[in-house]
């Protein structure tokens, strides 16, 4: 088998402003990713995704990954790594930053194709079935009235949630009126989380 092409998809959603995100860098109204659709001759397509500036994973994607990949066996992902990024790749992009998150997006196609091929999950791929519940937190509690967030906190803990996380470092006196606020509400066991 072998990579005929890689390509890439840009997504972008607006988000509705009751949904919008706020840190120090500001609101963010709308989320992005860019998908990475590596094809074969096989008629095998695996699909990756990451995030970051969808122009410039594009350009990497199209100028520097394509053409290292093409008619490359696209199950040899150690191969690929060795080529894309230990022999070729980190001379173009350097070791970490976006030309990595470009290959992560190439790489999680690569996974996907190989699990395809082989007719199986990937999570049996990368070492087989550890648990059967996964713990999951809630991320959309960002700074207001602490008895605001505390009850917004107690709506997620019914739903199931094991644990919350709060935005942090607007104003460190009001940071720690909230976290004291949800952890009073919620209790000493259950998991308070800042970002």
């Amino acid at each position: 088998m072998k990579i005929t092409d890689v390509r890439t998809i840009r997504l972008r959603a607006e988000i509705p402003s009751e949904g919008q995100v706020f840190s120090r860098s500001g609101i963010r109204n709308s989320r992005s990713a860019t998908l990475v659709q590596v094809e074969t001759d096989k008629a095998i397509t695996g699909l990756g995704s990451c995030s970051g500036n969808g122009e410039l994973i594009e350009f990497i994607v199209a100028n520097v990954l394509k053409p290292l990949l093409i008619g490359m066996d696209p199950t040899e992902i150690d191969a690929i790594w060795d080529k894309a990024y230990v022999r070729g790749g980190h001379k173009e992009f350097g070791t970490r930053g976006i030309g990595v998150v470009a290959l992560s997006g190439v790489d999680i196609a690569l996974w996907d194709i190989l699990g395809k091929v082989r007719g199986v999950p990937l999570y049996q791929l990368l070492g087989g079935k550890c648990r059967d519940k996964v713990p999951v937190y809630a991320t959309a509690l960002y700074p207001e009235e602490p008895s605001h967030v505390a009850k917004r906190a107690r709506g997620f803990a019914e739903q199931g949630f094991h644990g919350v996380k709060i935005k942090v470092g607007f104003d460190l006196e009001q940071d720690i009126r909230i976290v004291r606020a949800v952890r009073d509400e919620l209790g000493k066991d259950f998991v308070i989380m800042t970002d």
